[in-house]
């Protein structure tokens, strides 16, 4: 086989690869949608950036590869991957992954709960206890000050002030 053939074979071949690349790179993304949900400005902010980088990884590869000429069996190889990928282990990977993940992340997050609710209540009892206990003593010691500058309190209920000697 000629040396132009095997050049034209691994470029065809190294489309293909770049096609399935690309797929899985947006399984990728399905996956963590699927984990962590999303909105629909953050999925669509999420798509933009990963076809710019779909755009630049393309150019690159056939600017690499191919000197920057487009070739039509090139767009057809990155074609052939992206189907090849996708109807076959596209949709098992990102079930069986997004799965396996949020087992994962139910498990530990029960787990960090069944730790720390009982710090949490402990929390929550300190805050209302302490706090009420807090602001009582404030008030008392506010009015002891004020009963030791001012003095007694008048028959009126206004504080009579105490005449120095």
């Amino acid at each position: 086989m000629s040396e132009v053939i095997q050049n034209e074979t691994w470029f065809f071949l190294t489309s293909v690869a770049t096609g399935v690349l690309l797929v899985f790179a947006y399984d990728l993304l399905r996956i963590l949608r699927r984990v962590f949900k999303h909105g629909t400005i953050l999925t669509g902010v999420e798509d933009f950036l990963y076809w710019c980088v779909t755009a630049f990884v393309i150019f690159c590869m056939i600017y690499e590869k191919n000197n920057g000429a487009i070739r039509g069996f090139a767009i057809a190889g990155i074609l052939l991957g992206v189907i090849l990928y996708h109807e076959s282990v596209s949709g098992y990977i990102v079930k069986g992954v997004s799965t396996a993940l949020n087992f994962i992340f139910h498990w530990v997050s029960t787990l960090f709960s069944f730790i720390f609710r009982p710090i949490s209540k402990l929390k929550k009892f300190l805050r209302k206890n302490l706090v009420k206990t807090l602001k009582s003593g404030k008030k008392a010691g506010k009015i002891r000050l004020r009963r030791k500058k001012w003095g007694k309190i008048s028959k009126e209920g206004s504080y009579a002030q105490k005449k120095k000697r």
